[in-house]
């Protein structure tokens, strides 16, 4: 199947049409409900971090398996539980470290416009500021575990699948990166979420691999835990949440982070297998 093909809705498979965007919405409305309502119970007997951890696993896993459910395929197929190149880690490395400035002004550039309440700051600062290890690894557990295997297996798993083949390639991957932004339901999130959404979506379509995406999430979410934990005293001006004012990140730092980005995903995208006539598989090696 060629390019033009991948890029339209398959009408060969009989899934149901209702995997496209009601069914991704529904999804999600099912993901906060059931998630707020467990996170709700855990929190007479955890703290902040035990809560959310329980609330997204809870949600998102119900949600993914109502989903797999729903598309009577195996979940092997619907998830993309498939192995991914080890090749392709060093610039997924480089994409986070970069991509993280600029989503980090993305951020900022929100907030000139809609200015985030201190009470929220001192929340994400928290969420990213460990003292020890103990508190770092718990963090790093919630960041860069939970939350890439559950979000993951969601919105790159089961929403993507779906709308990749009601609305075709492009179009599904836009729409669930769409989705994942306005999941985070705070405004200040959403942007970058969004923008993050999509590079995870194409890194699961090149490659075919759910794992691919689990692995990019990992990296991006422990990089800003690295940077304000161990280094909060070196991170530069704009990056955190620590200022009660707006700054930016300098803009020698942003051209270099670009320059850096653009390398990084031009290198993945050589080194990433080309979709099949089935969406996701691998058609080569890399």
């Amino acid at each position: 199947m060629d390019s033009e093909e991948i890029n339209h809705p398959d009408e060969d498979l009989e899934l149901p049409r209702l995997m496209g965007i009601k069914f991704a919405v529904l999804l999600m409305f099912g993901g906060w409900g059931v998630g707020f309502g467990a996170a709700g119970i855990a929190s007479y007997f955890l703290g902040m971090q035990g809560t959310t951890a329980v609330g997204n696993t809870v949600g998102l896993c119900l949600m993914t398996f109502v989903g797999v459910r729903f598309s009577a395929r195996p979940a092997r197929e619907v998830l993309s539980l498939k192995s991914f190149s080890p090749w392709l880690i060093p610039p997924m490395v480089l994409m986070a470290f970069s991509g993280s400035f600029l989503v980090s002004e993305v951020g900022n550039l929100t907030e000139e416009i809609l200015p985030v309440p201190q009470e929220l700051k001192k929340m994400f600062l928290g969420i990213l500021q460990a003292d020890g290890v103990e508190q770092f690894l718990q963090r790093a557990a919630l960041l860069s575990l939970m939350a890439p295997v559950t979000e993951e297996l969601m919105f790159r798993g089961v929403i993507m699948f779906g709308l990749i083949r009601v609305y075709g390639g492009y179009r599904g991957i836009l729409i669930s990166s769409i989705c994942f932004g306005v999941f985070h339901l705070i405004p200040w999130q959403a942007v970058g979420a969004t923008l993050i959404g999509g590079l995870l979506g194409v890194m699961v379509y090149r490659t075919g691999s759910i794992f691919a995406g689990m692995a990019m999430h990992a990296i991006w979410n422990l990089f800003p835990l690295i940077v304000i934990s161990a280094f909060h005293d070196m991170a530069p001006e704009g990056y955190g949440f620590d200022s009660e004012k707006v700054t930016h990140v300098p803009i020698p730092l942003l051209i270099l982070s670009g320059g850096l980005f653009y390398f990084a995903f031009k290198r993945f995208w050589k080194l990433s297998a080309q979709p099949n006539e089935k969406g996701f598989e691998i058609a080569e090696g890399c």
